[in-house]
């Protein structure tokens, strides 16, 4: 099925990203990361709306649809940076994979798609899948959350599913480059306004925006190819390098929903969340309780279950 090679492209953009997003937040904070990979990711989807010589009709009722699903993807893109910033990854990345099942609920609610009972199961597998692994089962301790990553991935899952199921409307009504240019150019103005306030009042403060963000992890915990890209200087090429997995992962998942349901795709697509998880256990050395790990294999099982179903 051609739709799900496409959420297949969207899952490597999305894995790959979001190891490099993960070192990036810890190094710049989540806010300027997501600024700046917004903006080079648009400034990437211009260049190929140039060299493709797309035409452009977005007006009335599209326009402010795209503002409102622009301020659902910004809210999404600043929670999930913020959860990668807070960590674990092995933890959080999982949780984000639910948004394929949440846009399977909302495909259905406001854009009137039709699961299968198949698919409709995958949706409390995958999300007590995800709430496993984001929490801790101690004897005689009970159980804590894992910190406030797992929160700020909850909002990112629900803002992102909202954003991808209804993007449908304007890709099928304007076409699909069209819709993410037009989605991303809102978000874009809206991570650029939520920097310039907090920056505002950091300074009236007397401090600084780069207060906002923990001090990078140590040299022993990233490959040193990481560790030289975290540094001021070179650290330019790698929010570079995540724009433009940004750009190409969105492309494919607005290719994918034109020939498959937006709920398929955004299934399939969260299915690049594994690379993350992987990248958390050998890249950053986080360490994962048997519970988490049932909460991981439940997610997978999840997102099975609604591409095969």
């Amino acid at each position: 099925m051609p739709g799900v090679a496409y959420g297949f492209l969207t899952a490597i953009g999305i894995g790959l990203g979001t190891v490099l997003a993960t070192v990036a937040s810890r190094r710049f904070g989540a806010l300027k990361t997501s600024a700046i990979t917004l903006a080079l990711a648009l400034v990437f989807l211009l260049a190929y709306v140039g060299a493709a010589d797309i035409e452009f009709d977005i007006r009335g009722v599209l326009i402010l649809l795209l503002v409102g699903l622009g301020l659902a993807a910004g809210t999404s893109y600043l929670a999930s940076f913020q959860s990668l910033r807070l960590g674990p990854v092995s933890v959080v990345s999982p949780i984000g994979a639910t948004t394929g099942a949440a846009t399977v609920i909302f495909a259905f609610l406001l854009v009137g798609e039709r699961p299968t009972a198949v698919q409709w199961l995958s949706v409390p597998i995958a999300t007590l899948g995800a709430v496993l692994a984001s929490i801790v089962i101690e004897p005689g301790k009970g159980v804590r959350i894992v910190g406030l990553g797992p929160l700020f991935a909850a909002v990112a899952v629900i803002t992102g599913a909202i954003s991808n199921a209804v993007l449908l409307i304007p890709i099928r009504e304007a076409g699909p480059i069209q819709a993410i240019v037009g989605q991303r150019t809102f978000t874009g103005i809206y991570v650029g306004l939520m920097l310039l306030v907090v920056s505002v009042v950091y300074r009236v403060r007397g401090g600084s925006l780069a207060e906002a963000a923990p001090a990078i992890l140590s040299a022993s915990q990233l490959p040193v190819l990481l560790g030289k890209a975290t540094r001021f200087g070179a650290g330019i090429p790698l929010l570079v390098l995540i724009g433009l997995l940004d750009a190409l992962s969105f492309v494919s998942f607005a290719r994918g929903v034109l020939v498959a349901p937006a709920w398929l795709i955004g299934l399939v697509s969260q299915s690049g969340r594994v690379i993350a998880v992987l990248a958390g256990l050998s890249l950053f050395g986080e360490r994962l309780r048997p519970s988490q790990w049932w909460g991981i294999a439940l997610v997978g099982a999840g997102l099975a279950m609604a591409v095969l179903g």
